[in-house]
């Protein structure tokens, strides 16, 4: 399909909304008035939190147009941003450890 179809001519997202932003759907049916892109990008965020590039890879879209069909989900009501688990502070020596090593191997 294509982009212009998809986001109705719109080449920027109403909000901002970033590549590594993170979403997960929002128990919110009915779903009758979302596109067929953002239904699918709701069901897979049903039950996990993925990020905008994620979804632009799964629904095989341009980034750009998966930001704007995620701004119209988030401004629906019908996606939520997840917020990464701040649990873990980064300061564990073997993290920083395996971070460093990995680094190394590139």
């Amino acid at each position: 399909m294509r982009a212009y179809a998809v986001t109705l001519g719109r080449t920027r997202p109403a909000v901002p909304v970033e590549p590594a932003s993170l979403v997960r759907a929002a128990a919110r049916p009915p779903y009758d008035a979302v596109s067929p892109e953002g239904l699918a990008a709701v069901r897979l965020c049903a039950g996990q939190a993925l990020s905008v590039a994620e979804l632009a890879a799964l629904l095989q879209l341009p980034l750009q147009v998966a930001k704007v069909v995620v701004a119209d989900l988030l401004a629906g009501g019908f996606l939520i941003h997840a917020m990464p688990d701040r649990s873990a502070d980064g300061s564990d020596p073997s993290l920083l450890e395996a971070v460093l090593d990995g680094l190394r191997n590139l």
